[in-house]
Order: C-alpha cells, then structure tokens, then sequence
C-alpha cells in the first residue's frame, strides 16, 4: 500500500482538516502505487491519463432488488486536470438511468481531480437494482466529465459518446414486469399550401395543413418529457420543412460559430433516414441563437466521432424567441424553422432522391435543454437507448398532396393566392389533419404522454 504522506499531503491538503481519521483511513486503503488485479482485466483508456484496467463484482448475476457491490480498477498514467468526476451510468431499454455518479468513497473523498501518475485507484461502489427492472440485463457506462465536455475514450468499448462499456451483468430473480416498446410514431407531412417565409413565425399560409406531432416524450422510456415541445412538417417540389416548438425557461445559446457543439446546450435537432436502413442518414441542429451544425453518417455514428462535419445541408434557418438570451429573467420557449433543399441530400450511398405522395421517411425530432439542474433532453419517437441514433426506432413521416391543390414553383411566392382560395380548400385542410392527428392518435386504451 502507498505511503500516503507524501501524495496525499500534495493531492488533498485542501481537504485534509475536513476528513476525519476513519475517512482518511478509508482512503488510503483505496489507493496504491503497487500494480491492482482485478478479477475481471479490461483495457480501456481514457485520453493519455487514465486507465480502467479491470473490475471486481460481488455476484456475476443480478437479482432484481437487491445490491451488489462493484470494484473499477484504475491505472493512472498522469494527471486527469483540474474539476474532472468520475459518473457510473446503468442503463437498459426502456428504462431510467441508473446514476451513481458520486457513490463510493473514492468518489466522494479523492476525486480524479487530485489523482496522482504511478497511482493504482480502487474505487469501490454499492449499487442497487430496482425490483421493477424489466430487461434480463443491466449495463455499466463509465466515463469521466467537467461541465459540459468528456474525457474522450481513447480504446476499448464504449458508445460512441464517450463513455465506455465495461461490462453487462445478467438480471435474475423476481417478477420482471412484462412492458412492451412505445408505438413508434407516426406523422403526415403535407405540400405546402403556399410559398413558407422563413422567419421562425410560423404563421405562414404554407403551414396551415401541417399537424403537429404528439408531444416529445423522454427518450429512454416514452414517459412524458419534463418540457413541452412538438414539431410539423411540409413539403414542397424542392425542399423539406421542419418546425419546432418548444418550452423553454431559460434560454442559453453561447455558440455562435456553423458547427459548433450546440448539443451541449439549448438545441433542436432533426435526423432523417430516408429508406430506412440505417446508412446515409443525417443530422441537423439549430441554437435558439440561429447557429446550425450539420453532419451526415455513412452508418451508425460512422465516421467517428461527429461523422461527415463537412457536409452542407444549406438549411435556411429562423428562430423566434419568446424570451432574451443568456439572461437571468424567466423566458418561455421558442420556435425553429427549417427549409432543408433536396438537392443537398443527394449524396453518400445512396444517394437520397426527393419524395413523391405516398413515400414513407424515417425520421426523428430531439430537443436539448440545458439548465441550471443539468442537461435534459426529449424526443418525437422514444429510441430506448442512451444514443439518439437508433435510427431503427425512428419514427415514419408520410408524404402526400392535399385535394385539389396545385404545384407551385418553390423558389417563387404565389402571389395568386387569396383568401377565397384558402376557404375553398378548407374543407380538404381540415379533413387532412384530422386524418392525420388519427393517424398520430394513441389505440383504444394505449396511455397518452401528456405534455
């Protein structure tokens, strides 16, 4: 074991007149400059300073209720950086994560932040497992944060979010609840009525067949969002428009530069994969700010670690808030307004060709919410997982024309358009969204998110 006088004198004598005897006691047996063996060796880096090299668990499977105890490895290479923590996730479909981010007494009394290069890190958790928890497995993320960044995971599995997978465990014992996956959703995407200004408004003629999608719920598990939004979509001959509306009580936008992180922050966010087949999809967002990032996969978070940055969705983007940005005052929400062409879709393998009445698309809408209680997120279609491109529970956005209507040129405003007009077509608008608020509706006796 280490003689802990000298490290622990440089790492913790901030800390030392707050621990007590016992807690330095127990920290010193977590810690060691002699090399650890775990019962099950992993390897997995975190950038150039940290290693996880392997774990010790209680039991090798899990019953329901109970706790187990869990014993991570660590190797430490140099210095991790000032604020860093470590967070333990246990996630499984369909249901809430598992946050054990500050348990154990490593954690709590020798953070990363004081790890010293030559140290071997015991950091032991109890960790318990709700009678209710469905799936037959459980799985550990680990990973390391400060604010809104990671420490990036340099080898072994992970998610491709920075956190690393160091192990699943078998659930057993007890009565697992039988819950099937939430119904993916489905909307209809009408033709434009008329030419759609983008200005964040969203009270242009061109709107006026567009239903709304259900409320966004949480996208682990479908239950309620813990903010209101929902989004619409049109169409016309040469472009795919998208619009949000979304809640929001403190508004934050520091980005300001095309492709910056904005997922970090307050954010709206489209993925479309046209065929559905998980390849070529693409991902765009907008800051309540107006700043947009844009990227385009060839698979599954592939190429790592942002795909094709450099691709352009030449999306013309608005934004109307109902509040001022970056302040303390208490703000309400606002809208995004997007017009995504085509033409920029027709690209990667295969390439994407515009849609024609009757043509599904899978899609999925997310918003992020940054406040002062962290970072929360919601989603159109619930994806199950802790990774919002499962584009296999992406939900379906139908094409198609409305009644008696007529193709206008896309780049040009119909002047021709008149009030008369629009009456005329309102029985054929309001039979449109009632078909497809039905077709959005829950089944008899299905539980109804509510906002």
């Amino acid at each position: 074991m280490l003689g802990l006088t000298g490290a622990f004198a440089t790492a913790c004598v901030e800390r030392s007149e707050e621990l007590s005897a016992a807690q330095r006691e127990r920290v010193r047996s977590q810690v060691s400059t002699v090399a650890t063996h775990p019962t099950h060796p992993l390897d997995i880096a975190f950038g150039d300073s940290v290693e996880l090299i392997g774990y010790d668990v209680s039991e090798e499977t899990w019953s329901r209720g109970t706790d187990l105890t869990i014993t991570w490895h660590w190797k430490v290479l140099a210095p991790v950086g000032d604020d860093y923590r470590l967070f333990t996730h246990i996630e499984a479909r369909g249901m809430d994560t598992l946050n054990h981010d500050g348990d154990g007494a490593v954690r709590s009394l020798y953070p990363p932040s004081r790890w010293q290069a030559g140290e071997y890190i015991r950091d032991e958790q109890r960790v318990h497992l709700p009678a209710n928890w469905a799936p037959n497995e459980a799985t550990f993320y680990l990973g390391f944060w400060r604010g809104g960044e990671r420490l990036p995971v340099r080898r072994g599995p992970q998610d491709g979010d920075n956190r690393a997978r160091p192990v699943s465990l078998r659930v057993t014992g007890g009565e697992a609840a039988q819950v099937g996956p939430p119904r993916m959703p489905e909307l209809v995407a009408s033709r434009a009525l008329n030419t759609i200004t983008i200005d964040g408004d969203l009270h242009d003629t061109g709107w006026l067949a567009a239903p709304w999608s259900q409320p966004f719920v949480q996208t682990l598990n479908g239950a309620p969002a813990r903010f209101e939004a929902r989004a619409r979509v049109v169409y016309d001959d040469a472009n795919l428009y998208v619009a949000f509306q979304v809640t929001d009580r403190d508004l934050s936008s520091p980005h300001r530069n095309h492709d910056d992180h904005l997922w970090e922050q307050d954010c709206v966010e489209v993925f479309l994969d046209p065929d559905g087949d998980g390849r070529n999809y693409f991902e765009i967002q907008v800051s309540p700010r107006g700043v947009t990032f844009d990227t385009r996969y060839d698979s599954r978070r592939q190429p790592q670690p942002f795909g094709h940055v450099d691709w352009e969705s030449q999306a013309e983007v608005a934004v109307g808030l109902q509040g001022t940005l970056d302040d303390e005052q208490v703000d309400e929400g606002y809208h995004a307004e997007l017009r995504i062409p085509f033409a920029a879709l027709a690209t990667g393998t295969p390439p994407v060709t515009p849609p024609t009445p009757g043509v599904t698309w899978r899609m999925n809408f997310y918003v992020m919410e940054k406040s002062a209680q962290g970072q929360d997120a919601a989603g159109w279609s619930p994806v199950l997982v802790p990774d919002f491109h499962a584009t296999d529970r992406f939900g379906r956005v139908t094409f198609r024309d409305l009644p008696g209507t007529q193709r206008a040129d896309p780049a040009r405003p119909s002047m021709e358009a008149t009030a008369q007009e629009l009456e005329l077509r309102g029985r054929a608008v309001r039979e449109v969204a009632e078909e497809a608020e039905a077709v959005d509706r829950p089944a008899p006796g299905e539980r109804v998110p509510r906002p």
